[in-house]
């Protein structure tokens, strides 16, 4: 495979999507460490990320997104931080097999604005600094720093991650619903400060749909990096007394031509709102086959197809077109299964479904 930077700056690579979301779909509960399913079901994280493959992804993330020292404490397992980081790239590397760059996940630690400059921070330093060589030992092809809404940790874990790695840097920082940082930082803004840390991609994940992640994403097009939009489903919105969840597999693929129209090179996704809530509502990977599949237009030969532009994606029969960023129109739901037959259990919001869509 080409430099994983090279394909990044080229456009239309196509990451995965969430991994806690599915775990907990197919019985992993809540309470639960899900990065430690990686030592007790190892086969069940491998599953998954082939699943991602298959629906076209070409770049694999490690279940490691909470596999730090302050994170697994929670759980009473401050001490495997070695051996999760490197069970979670052996297995996002098997179901490669060559075929998808192997991604780093390192996500926030959890410590306060206020707490950074204190010994709590001193404490989320070293546990990020820890895992990041963790999973350059374990032999990444790049790192994502992902759902950090906590600008300055983000800029510290950057500048650990380029002190002591040589691989690609993704930086991906969590927006408020209105489209502003907690502190009230614009997206350019943010995306000039992830530069000026020494990111190599700039984005935004999670915290909305598809629609807040391009109205986030797009300012940052032009700052001199390739941009990197990773949505959330949302969440469910009552339109005319009905509860839609507008963010369907068809919805999906309509906003990655968009974002990729506007020079969004890097294109993945992040939580389900709840993958349990309905039989109808689709897995994550469905979600990428969408914005996978070939379109009437030009075909890329990076795992995303690029259609003509103004000309929408296929759509199930049932569904109706979806509106554009800032329309009140919302798209119908989906009423393909899930790829899951999971048993079911009760009706909890998976991690990371914070926010609604803005109509």
């Amino acid at each position: 495979m080409k430099p994983f930077l090279e394909i990044a700056e080229a456009g239309g690579l196509l990451f995965d999507g969430a991994i806690g979301s599915l775990l907990y779909e197919r019985g992993v509960f809540l309470t639960q460490c899900f990065e430690a399913v990686c030592l007790e079901q190892p086969g069940l994280v491998r599953r998954i990320h082939e699943e991602y493959l298959q629906a076209g992804a070409r770049a694999l993330t490690t279940n490691t997104f909470a596999a730090n020292r302050v994170k697994l404490g929670h759980h009473g397992l401050a001490d495997q931080v070695q051996v999760i980081n490197a069970a979670a790239v052996k297995l996002a590397r098997e179901a490669a097999g060559g075929r998808a760059y192997v991604v780093g996940s390192v996500g926030p630690t959890g410590t306060r604005l206020e707490d950074l400059a204190g010994p709590a921070g001193r404490a989320a330093r070293d546990a990020l600094a820890e895992q990041i060589d963790a999973l350059v030992a374990a032999g990444v092809d790049a790192l994502v720093l992902e759902t950090f809404p906590v600008l300055q940790e983000l800029e510290t874990a950057i500048e650990l991650a380029r002190t002591r790695a040589s691989v690609p840097v993704v930086a991906l920082f969590t927006f408020q619903p209105d489209g502003l940082s907690i502190q009230r930082h614009s997206p350019e803004q943010v995306g000039r400060r992830l530069i000026a840390a020494g990111a190599d991609v700039i984005g935004s994940n999670c915290g909305g749909g598809p629609d807040l992640l391009y109205r986030v994403t797009t300012p940052m097009v032009g700052l001199g990096k390739p941009v990197m939009a990773q949505a959330n489903a949302g969440l469910p919105q009552v339109v005319d007394g009905r509860v839609i969840y507008v963010a369907n597999p068809e919805y999906f693929g309509v906003f990655a031509r968009r974002l990729l129209k506007a020079g969004v090179k890097v294109l993945g996704g992040a939580a389900a709102p709840d993958p349990s809530t309905s039989a109808a509502w689709p897995t994550p990977p469905a979600c990428w086959r969408a914005a996978s599949r070939r379109p009437p237009g030009r075909a890329s030969s990076r795992g995303v197809a690029v259609g003509q532009p103004g000309i929408p994606w296929p759509s199930a029969a049932t569904s109706r077109p979806p509106s554009p960023p800032g329309s009140s129109s919302p798209a119908s739901r989906s009423t393909r299964p899930p790829a899951s037959t999971s048993p079911r259990r009760s009706r909890r919001p998976a991690p990371c479904a914070t926010s609604a869509s803005p109509p």
